[in-house]
């Protein structure tokens, strides 16, 4: 349930969000991270309610995938 703003506040963790979203030709990021405004709005929102908006640039895959990596042991 950890939010967008907690993710890009973990430095692990805006990493690996970083590079699953990943970067268009020019090095920019994509979706949701392209754009800081939406970044401000969707921020308090949990990243797995965010798979489900278009244009994020991560799928509920991608969540399932970060949150084992993070899971603790």
């Amino acid at each position: 349930m950890a939010t967008l703003n907690e993710w890009l506040a973990h430095p692990q963790g805006s990493q690996a969000l970083r590079e699953a979203i990943g970067t268009d030709a020019d090095g920019n990021p994509r979706g949701t991270l392209s754009d800081p405004e939406r970044c401000a709005v969707e921020g308090n929102f949990p990243i797995s309610t965010l798979a489900t908006f278009p244009g994020t640039g991560f799928d509920h895959v991608v969540v399932d995938e970060l949150t084992r990596r993070f899971e603790p042991a």
